[in-house]
């Protein structure tokens, strides 16, 4: 899938889409390996150059090949930075939709439970004087003080 299509996957999905994470990582991670195989073969074409000269072959074309490949790894390594920078913009994106969700999901659990301690707030103590007078004891039966 290309990168540039996968902002209004991750804007439609809000956070709620658990797999657009795990494939936002992914790109990045491919970014490191294409950008670390790019590495790979640079070095691999100066090496060759370098072998070709030690061996006494003097020749321009692999000169003017190995730097056209050089400039060549240069733009890639440069369109791989630009591809980096926006999944690691989506990757940021996806992140802050997903702790607002879950930010909006931490308040309405906290509305539920001040509505809980309310109702526990109003009827624990209802319940204690129903247990206390329910009990079949004559305790207060002679009309003690209440201390």
């Amino acid at each position: 899938m290309l990168i540039i299509s996968q902002r209004p996957d991750v804007l439609c999905a809000n956070g709620r889409d658990p797999t657009l994470i795990i494939r936002l990582l992914e790109d990045a991670n491919t970014w490191i390996t294409l950008r670390r195989l790019l590495h790979n073969q640079v070095e691999a074409v100066k090496t060759f150059r370098v072998d070709y000269i030690k061996y006494g072959y003097e020749d321009q074309t692999v000169e003017q090949v190995a730097q056209t490949i050089e400039h060549f790894a240069q733009v890639v390594n440069l369109r791989i930075d630009k591809l980096d920078s926006i999944s690691t913009a989506l990757i940021q994106l996806e992140f802050n939709l997903a702790s607002i969700r879950e930010a909006q999901k931490s308040t309405t659990l906290n509305r539920s439970m001040k509505r809980l301690t309310c109702v526990t707030f109003i009827f624990l103590p209802l319940n204690f004087v129903s247990v206390l007078f329910g009990m079949n004891v004559d305790v207060l039966k002679a009309n003690p003080p209440w201390w």
